[in-house]
């Protein structure tokens, strides 16, 4: 399967989410996807940060089911809802249904079924720190131990630190991905 990503610039964000037609990839700093683990529609899904085998079938099935996002703003800027395509669920933190205003720092990001997280993306160089908008605490993406099992590493929101790679994400256009093939899954 040929995938043909196109990389948004900070310039063309707004103008290439805002229409909220397609599916986007988002990517860490050692070039893995935000995957949803077992595309579950449970509440506390966990995202981990994971590369698939390209060529590998069971893999690139597995990157059509967790690893496409839907970016969602009533203002086509910040702040946006993120959505898994595959689940229906929404990017949040696993303390943020307590409601516990700064409780963001040290959370593992996870999924919701309910959009209870908005995020704000800052420019960072290339690429852009994913801002809860509540706490102020960013993504951040560990690094990959090839000590583990799986090909997989945790992500968690921590204090914003512009100057760490680990928090700097990139978007891609996932042009090869149509919502039937999310529904084949």
């Amino acid at each position: 399967m040929l995938y043909h990503l196109v990389f948004l610039s900070l310039t063309a964000l707004a103008s290439a989410i805002a229409p909220m037609n397609g599916f986007f990839r988002i990517t860490d700093f050692e070039g893995r996807s935000l995957d949803l683990h077992d595309r579950t529609p449970a509440d506390f899904g966990p995202v981990q940060s994971f590369i698939p085998t390209v060529g590998e079938p069971a893999q690139e099935v597995h990157l059509l089911r967790c690893c496409a996002w839907i970016f969602d703003s009533s203002t086509s800027a910040n702040p946006w809802r993120i959505s898994n395509a595959a689940s229906g669920t929404f990017a949040s933190y696993t303390t943020a249904p307590a409601g516990i205003l700064g409780s963001a720092e040290r959370s593992s990001f996870c999924t919701h079924p309910n959009p209870i997280t908005v995020w704000n993306f800052l420019p960072n160089g290339a690429g852009f720190n994913i801002q809860e908008t509540t706490s102020g605490a960013v993504l951040t993406a560990w690094p990959f131990q090839p000590t583990l099992p799986q090909p997989t590493s945790p992500l968690t929101l921590d204090a914003l630190d512009p100057s760490l790679a680990r928090q700097v994400f990139t978007l891609a256009t996932c042009e090869w991905l149509s919502s039937r093939e999310t529904e084949r899954c």
